[in-house]
Formats: structure tokens, sequence, C-alpha cells
């Protein structure tokens, strides 16, 4: 396991140096065509999906050049990672962003044949980071806040909720028994927290890594949306003066 684990630092090391890389590349050359874009932290069962839906939904309406064209990011970015050959995984584990121990990991490779996750997660967030670039994009969690970081035009947003309504929503979504819904809420936590613990070395639920953090157990939808648009328009305007100063 020692050779693995400077393995998976080695990796991660190499992904960190890329993104610098990339943010450097667009932000002295390409920021003139850059839009902002979102990105969703959330709770499980904290309904991510159901607000980057109801965003597009709301973008459709508006008539700005700023709000036209945008897409959520989520299953196209887990499909585009299948679809390399170089990629031994499966859909599922991808669209619920299963993050396994180091030694989990390790027994998924010998015995399934499966590919690195390190080398799974690494192709996703070169995905996003290319999108993101570019903007008009939201961005479902994947820890696509940290992978972003460092491009100025983002807009990060963290959602939270009571665990009674989190395990409710998992019920409903996924129809599964209370307990099975419960043990499912702590598992995606825990996977998603150690995913970002293992690339960036961040704690997930840290209010002060987000511009907004929302409990939707107590802010209706329209809400935040209506939030999160009116930040959106917000950074657009701002954005010659932010690119100038990162240049």
């Amino acid at each position: 396991m020692g050779s693995s684990t400077g393995s998976l630092a080695a990796s991660i090391a190499e992904f960190q140096q890329y993104l610098k890389a990339k943010v450097a590349v667009h932000i002295e050359t390409e920021h003139k065509n850059l839009y902002p874009f979102i990105t969703i932290s959330r709770e499980a069962g904290a309904g991510g999906h159901l607000l980057a839906q109801a965003i597009l939904k709301r973008m459709e309406k508006e008539s700005l050049p700023v709000y036209q064209g945008w897409h959520m990011l989520d299953q196209e970015i887990c499909e585009a990672v299948l679809a390399d050959p170089k990629m031994k995984t499966s859909l599922e584990p991808l669209l619920s962003e299963r993050f396994n121990s180091e030694l989990n990991d390790y027994l998924s490779q010998i015995i399934g044949g499966t590919s690195p996750q390190v080398a799974v997660y690494t192709k996703i967030f070169r995905l996003i980071m290319s999108l993101a670039s570019v903007g008009k994009v939201v961005v479902v969690g994947r820890a696509g806040s940290f992978v972003t970081r460092l491009l100025p035009l983002g807009i990060h947003v963290r959602l939270v909720a009571e665990k009674e309504q989190r395990i409710q929503y998992m019920m409903r979504e996924r129809d599964l028994p209370r307990d099975k819904a419960e043990t499912t809420v702590a598992q995606l936590d825990q996977d998603r927290q150690r995913l970002v613990k293992t690339f960036f070395n961040r704690n997930a639920a840290d209010p002060l890594e987000y511009d907004a953090v929302i409990n939707t157990s107590r802010v209706p939808l329209e809400s935040a949306v209506d939030a999160l648009i009116a930040l959106v328009k917000q950074r657009f305007e701002k954005a010659p003066a932010v690119l100038a100063s990162k240049a």
C-alpha cells in the first residue's frame, strides 16, 4: 500500500499543477470570452439537482444574453468519462459520486479491474475545468467549487438541509426504506467529504468556501433561484474589472 499511497499523492500533485496552468492560460489569452458559471455543493438530499434545473428553467425566461445557452453538467460528464476507452468504470458510481477509501479502491482495481478512482476523477475534473472556463454552466457536485476555485467568474453555493428532510427526499427519489435512505445519506456525505479532502485538502462543509450557503429547509426554491440569477448578472457586469485584476 505504500507505493499506492505515493502514486496517489503524485497523481494529485500533477492534477493540481494542471489546474494552475489551465487557469493561467485562460486568464492571459481567453478571458474576453468568459462568462460566469455556477457550482452547487450540497449535502445529500438537500436538492442540488432541483436547484440546478430551476436555475436553467428561469434563465430560459430571461432576455439578457448572459442568461442564454446555459447547461447543467452532471450525467453528460459521466458519459464523457465512460466514452474514454482508457477508463474502466461504470455509470452508477459516477452518478452517485462514490469515492471509496484508498483500500477499497485498491481492492476494486484488483478484483474488479476498474481504473484507479484518482484517474477517473482527474478526467472528470479536467472536463469540468475546461467547460467552466468558457462559462454558462451549472456544475452539480463533483467538487466543482474546488476544481474551479481559481477561475474568477465562478459563483459557488452550498446547499444544506435538516437531516429528516434529506432522508425523506432520498426515500422518495430512490424508493428506499427509511433505514436504507438514512444510510445512503450518511454514505454520500462521507464520500463527498473524502473526495474534497483527498484532492484539495479542504473541508467541503466549511461555509467560508462558498459565496452563499442556502438552507433549503427554510429558503424557498424560487428565492434561491432569484438570488443566484442576480449574482450571475452582478458577476458578469463586473467581469472586465475582475479579469483585468487577475491578468
